[in-house]
Protein backbone atom coordinates (compact mmCIF):
# COMPACT_ATOMS: atom_id res chain seq x y z
CA UNK A 1 0.00 0.00 0.00
CA UNK A 2 1.93 3.12 -1.30
CA UNK A 3 0.52 6.50 -0.39
CA UNK A 4 1.80 9.50 -2.74
CA UNK A 5 1.82 12.54 -0.75
CA UNK A 6 2.59 15.83 -2.59
CA UNK A 7 4.35 19.14 -1.56
CA UNK A 8 1.50 21.02 -1.74
CA UNK A 9 2.27 25.03 -0.66
CA UNK A 10 -0.88 26.49 0.96
CA UNK A 11 -1.64 30.19 -0.33
CA UNK A 12 -1.82 33.02 2.57
CA UNK A 13 -4.96 35.31 2.56
CA UNK A 14 -3.11 38.08 3.84
CA UNK A 15 -5.58 40.59 6.15
CA UNK A 16 -2.51 43.15 6.00
CA UNK A 17 0.56 44.79 4.17
CA UNK A 18 2.89 43.28 7.08
CA UNK A 19 1.63 40.04 6.17
CA UNK A 20 2.40 40.13 2.29
CA UNK A 21 5.49 41.98 2.73
CA UNK A 22 6.59 38.82 4.80
CA UNK A 23 5.61 36.42 2.08
CA UNK A 24 6.93 38.61 -1.12
CA UNK A 25 10.54 38.49 0.61
CA UNK A 26 10.10 35.02 0.87
CA UNK A 27 8.16 35.07 -2.57
CA UNK A 28 5.55 32.58 -0.99
CA UNK A 29 1.89 32.52 -2.72
CA UNK A 30 0.26 34.58 -0.85
CA UNK A 31 -2.84 36.92 -2.05
CA UNK A 32 -3.91 40.90 -0.31
CA UNK A 33 -6.81 42.91 -0.78
CA UNK A 34 -5.63 46.37 -0.33
CA UNK A 35 -8.77 48.65 -0.09
CA UNK A 36 -7.78 52.49 -1.51
CA UNK A 37 -11.47 54.02 -1.01
CA UNK A 38 -15.21 51.82 -1.46
CA UNK A 39 -14.78 52.27 -4.88
CA UNK A 40 -11.16 51.49 -5.51
CA UNK A 41 -9.89 48.06 -4.47
CA UNK A 42 -6.99 46.23 -5.62
CA UNK A 43 -5.73 42.80 -5.59
CA UNK A 44 -2.12 40.97 -5.54
CA UNK A 45 -1.09 37.21 -5.76
CA UNK A 46 1.91 36.07 -5.76
CA UNK A 47 2.67 33.27 -7.85
CA UNK A 48 5.96 32.03 -7.08
CA UNK A 49 9.62 32.56 -7.98
CA UNK A 50 10.16 33.64 -11.68
CA UNK A 51 13.42 35.29 -13.81
CA UNK A 52 15.76 35.83 -10.71
CA UNK A 53 12.46 37.88 -8.91
CA UNK A 54 8.81 37.75 -6.93
CA UNK A 55 6.36 36.86 -9.93
CA UNK A 56 2.98 38.89 -8.53
CA UNK A 57 -0.27 38.73 -10.45
CA UNK A 58 -2.47 41.73 -9.86
CA UNK A 59 -5.75 43.68 -10.50
CA UNK A 60 -8.71 45.89 -9.60
CA UNK A 61 -11.66 44.46 -8.40
CA UNK A 62 -13.57 47.89 -7.79
CA UNK A 63 -12.35 50.56 -10.16
CA UNK A 64 -14.30 54.15 -10.77
CA UNK A 65 -13.47 53.62 -13.87
CA UNK A 66 -15.04 49.99 -15.52
CA UNK A 67 -13.05 49.61 -18.02
CA UNK A 68 -10.05 49.02 -15.41
CA UNK A 69 -11.83 46.45 -13.31
CA UNK A 70 -10.77 42.60 -13.82
CA UNK A 71 -8.00 43.50 -16.19
CA UNK A 72 -5.14 41.76 -15.23
CA UNK A 73 -0.90 43.04 -15.15
CA UNK A 74 2.21 40.60 -14.46
CA UNK A 75 5.08 41.61 -12.82
CA UNK A 76 8.12 40.37 -11.37
CA UNK A 77 9.13 42.29 -8.86
CA UNK A 78 12.75 42.65 -6.84
CA UNK A 79 11.75 40.84 -3.51
CA UNK A 80 14.60 41.91 -1.76
CA UNK A 81 12.83 45.38 -1.61
CA UNK A 82 10.35 45.84 0.66
CA UNK A 83 6.78 44.77 -1.38
CA UNK A 84 5.42 49.12 -1.31
CA UNK A 85 9.14 49.91 -2.71
CA UNK A 86 8.83 46.82 -5.21
CA UNK A 87 5.31 47.43 -6.81
CA UNK A 88 6.64 51.13 -8.01
CA UNK A 89 9.09 49.75 -10.68
CA UNK A 90 6.61 48.42 -13.61
CA UNK A 91 9.80 47.43 -16.24
CA UNK A 92 8.96 43.82 -15.69
CA UNK A 93 5.77 43.72 -16.09
CA UNK A 94 3.00 42.87 -18.68
CA UNK A 95 -0.93 42.15 -19.38
CA UNK A 96 -4.15 44.57 -20.13
CA UNK A 97 -3.93 46.35 -16.96
CA UNK A 98 -0.22 47.30 -17.50
CA UNK A 99 -1.20 48.83 -21.12
CA UNK A 100 -3.89 51.04 -19.33
CA UNK A 101 -1.74 52.07 -16.63
CA UNK A 102 1.14 53.23 -18.86
CA UNK A 103 -1.05 54.00 -21.69
CA UNK A 104 0.85 51.43 -23.82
Amino acid sequence: NTSITADVEETADCESTACFDDKFSECKPATLTSKLASSLVYYYEITGPKDGGCEVKSKYTANPNPEWVGKEMTCVYDNPLPFETAVKKLDKCEGPLYKLMTGG
